[in-house]
């Protein structure tokens, strides 16, 4: 399972993308939440503890994605 954190109400990505991303089944998407903690055992990474107002959640994993960038720079001279 792929959980994904989006600080606002929705996703800034292009269409085809997130269309992707929405009709994925593996893949959990939670709006308005924010990183307060990492959860460490024996120096290991084992989860976060993210906030959304009154409640906290942990989720075990993580998936950090800033951007979307094309990745065709390697053919511009060949193009």
């Amino acid at each position: 399972m792929i959980y994904i954190l989006v600080r606002r109400k929705e996703m800034r990505v292009g269409e085809t993308l997130q269309n992707r991303v929405f009709n994925h089944l593996n893949i959990i998407i939670f709006c308005n939440r924010k990183v307060v903690g990492v959860i460490l055992s024996d120096s290991k990474f084992e989860g976060l503890t993210i906030r959304n107002n009154q409640t906290e959640e942990k989720v075990r994993g993580l998936l950090y994605a800033t951007c979307h960038i094309s990745n065709t720079d390697l053919l511009k001279e060949r193009l």
